[in-house]
């Protein structure tokens, strides 16, 4: 198979994993947690105040986890589990392949679509100082230009309410999709060619597909949508997308110190290098500057960051109103398309606003994964948030592996732990 034809494939089986996995990423790794820490006690124990064989037992997890796989070259996790008496991260493995440089859970990574939540809870945060109105047509909140765009592709931009971008049921089409993008991939992927896209010139390409439906009627994750999000972050405050979403999610407050957006921002003083991450043989180094930079990707951070955001999230540290935290969690199950809608596929009836809702039993997990390996979620009815970064894209080995791991492991560690499980907040 020639180089080109390889990463096209690759490009189309990350696409896929996209769509697939950002909607099952949190939910998969995210109900394996909760459904081993409910049946080992759950949490709103008596606090153990010994969690050394916890620890090791991650450890110990994340040791086999990575020694397991030939070109697996670091994992780490970090936990706040404030009724299991637990706020510990941990890391195996080094920065890069060759390399003599341990990770540790302070390394940063590329989160790729976790970056939605953020910019979900950015918008939603204009939403309760009454600056945007989320049924609302787009056409309030865009640039005339970006609408011309959109409007020369076809779409009724009248038509497109901001709650449709948040649920991916805008039906615009997504620009990793395109000819455009597919031609550039080979060349992308494996470094030959460095190029800053602009948030125009990707509003372009995702016009070169037809619309997946009309607004409303069909779910299709689209990052196309999210960088309009981008775009209207930055009207309406007047700031860059990073600088608005900072403020509005307030980083400083929840002591998020190791998180940024690439190009948009510098690496804040005092933070280590970001970890190479692969897929295959190529490198997110050779992906820099990344081409999800706006909106629907670009982010980076750690694992401790994004458990800390995702729990802020419900335990008051970034909503000022109580509904916000609802509204968010409004789902296509509660408000949206019906399953039959979705042309066969299986419906993500689990996707709320930039966040996805996972369910194991009676027990909900909230979160979102991202393409380079990374995800972040929370357990409201146990208080548990939870971080994982790797190295190594590829889902099936990684995220299977470690959630099937993660449930051995953990369960084995939690059996001597009693508890009641508290209700959900």
């Amino acid at each position: 198979m020639s180089d080109g034809k390889f990463i096209r494939k690759i490009i189309m089986k990350n696409l896929l994993y996209r769509m697939a996995a950002s909607w099952g990423l949190a939910v998969l790794a995210g109900s394996a947690v909760i459904v081993l820490l409910a049946a080992c006690g759950g949490t709103g124990a008596a606090p153990s105040h010994d969690n050394t064989k916890l620890q090791q037992t991650l450890q110990i997890m994340l040791q086999d986890f990575v020694k397991s796989d030939d070109v697996m070259t670091g994992a780490s996790i970090y936990v706040i589990a404030p009724h299991l008496d637990l706020e510990w991260g941990t890391a195996i493995g080094v920065t890069e392949r060759g390399g003599s440089v341990p990770l540790t859970p302070e390394h940063p990574t590329y989160i790729s679509s976790v970056t939605k939540s953020f910019v979900a809870a950015a918008i939603l945060r204009l939403h309760e100082e009454d600056r945007i109105d989320i049924e609302a047509p787009i056409t309030r909140y865009l640039r005339e230009d970006h609408l011309q765009i959109l409007k020369d592709g076809g779409y009724d931009v009248d038509q497109i309410t901001v709650r449709h971008l948040l649920m991916h049921t805008s039906g615009l089409a997504d620009f990793f999709y395109t000819k455009t993008f597919d031609q550039m991939a080979p060349k992308l992927m494996s470094g030959e060619l460095v190029h800053l896209f602009t948030l125009e010139e990707q509003l372009r390409m995702a016009m070169e597909d037809k619309s997946y439906g009309k607004p409303g009627e069909v779910y299709h994750y689209s990052d196309t949508g999210y960088i309009l999000l981008g775009a209207m972050l930055e009207k309406i405050t007047g700031k860059s997308m990073a600088a608005a979403t900072r403020e509005l999610v307030d980083y400083d407050n929840l002591g998020l110190k190791n998180t940024w957006w690439a190009v948009l921002e510098p690496r804040p003083v005092g933070v280590l290098p970001r970890a190479h991450q692969y897929y295959g043989d190529y490198d997110s180094y050779n992906n820099d500057p990344p081409f999800d930079l706006y909106g629907g990707g670009g982010m980076i951070s750690t694992p401790e960051d994004m458990a800390r955001f995702f729990q802020a999230l419900f335990k008051g540290g970034v909503y000022a109103k109580e509904d916000t935290l609802d509204l968010m969690l409004t789902t296509l199950k509660d408000k949206g398309p019906k399953p039959e809608d979705f042309n066969g596929r299986t419906t993500p009836d689990y996707y709320g606003l930039g966040i996805f809702r996972g369910q194991a039993g009676d027990i909900m997990t909230y979160g979102h994964g991202g393409w380079w390996g990374a995800y972040g979620f929370y357990v409201p009815s146990l208080d548990i948030a939870i971080g994982v970064t790797t190295t190594r894209q590829e889902y099936s080995k990684t995220i299977e592996g470690f959630s099937s791991t993660l449930l051995e492991k953990i369960q084995a560690a939690c059996r001597p732990l009693s508890a009641k499980s508290p209700s959900d907040p």
